[in-house]
């Protein structure tokens, strides 16, 4: 035992400082590590009205894996380490119970995502999980959960979990990883919302609405690797964009040095300023 878990934790240090992995397994398979990730995250905004600068830097490492016990119980877990040029900095975590008591019905109990952050945000230790947009961060995320999900490619999932020391409701329709859908509301029946997510080869946007505002998320991929997006947020209250932001992105891929990531160029409506995007992870 101690000799594997010197043997992860080379394989750890290792490739925080070469590349990230996915899909680490043991040699009877019973623990895998889904994923490892290093990200570095930056963006300037250049103000329209002032011409003054600011500058943000983010930087990301987590590490997503799963210990299978039997057939029946295994256990999942993610852990991310944010720090940030501004100071600020924390973690995200998640460890979680899964019973499987038949074919197509799964028992997750512990601290994990609830129905709306497993379909429509992405998983926090991944680049797109560090990249995360607007819309998609402003739906629930994790808590203490209790949550059922019948069938495997058509699945229909409900939770229950703690936030804000009530209790909160998800459920949500799973049709392919295609087409997603989920609602929610809190025991204060005040707190309430749903999203849709749709998946195609080229496209990835996602719609959510609550009690307070409105999101809409757009990401379309064009040729050679380039993509442009949308990012809007409306106050339903106070009938005002709050979020508004397009612009276009690109993707690169160094492979000679492991790094991956994407730089790009958009326009903040809320912040009057024209916002530059670079991003830096290791990768396979």
């Amino acid at each position: 035992m101690k000799k594997t878990l010197q043997a992860l934790l080379f394989v750890f240090v290792y490739m925080c400082g070469n590349a990230q992995i996915t899909n680490i397994k043991n040699s009877d398979s019973t623990f895998v590590i889904h994923q490892l990730y290093v990200g570095l995250a930056q963006a300037s905004d250049f103000s329209t009205d002032s011409l003054s600068v600011k500058n943000w830097t983010g930087l990301r490492i987590g590490t997503h894996a799963t210990y299978i016990l039997n057939k029946v119980f295994s256990l999942n877990g993610f852990f991310a380490l944010n720090q940030n040029s501004d100071g600020s900095s924390g973690t995200i975590n998640a460890f979680v119970l899964k019973t499987n008591l038949g074919k197509n019905f799964t028992w997750i109990n512990g601290l994990g995502p609830q129905v709306s952050a497993l379909f429509h945000r992405p998983n926090p230790v991944s680049f797109p999980g560090h990249f995360e947009p607007w819309t998609r961060s402003q739906i629930p995320g994790g808590g203490l959960i209790s949550r059922i999900e019948l069938g495997k490619t058509r699945r229909l999932l409900a939770s229950v979990s703690k936030r804000n020391d009530q209790a909160e409701f998800h459920f949500g329709f799973d049709f392919n990883k295609k087409f997603l859908t989920s609602v929610w509301i809190n025991q204060n029946t005040d707190i309430w919302g749903g999203a849709i997510t749709y998946n195609l080869k080229n496209l990835s946007t996602t719609v959510f609405i609550d009690q307070e505002k409105f999101g809409y998320f757009a990401w379309v991929i064009l040729p050679k690797d380039w993509g442009v997006y949308l990012d809007l947020g409306i106050s339903t209250k106070k009938q005002e964009i709050i979020r508004g932001e397009f612009g276009v992105l690109k993707s690169y891929q160094m492979k000679s040095h492991n790094l991956s990531g994407v730089i790009g160029i958009g326009y903040s409506y809320e912040q009057h300023s024209v916002r530059g995007y670079l991003t830096l992870r290791l990768s396979d």
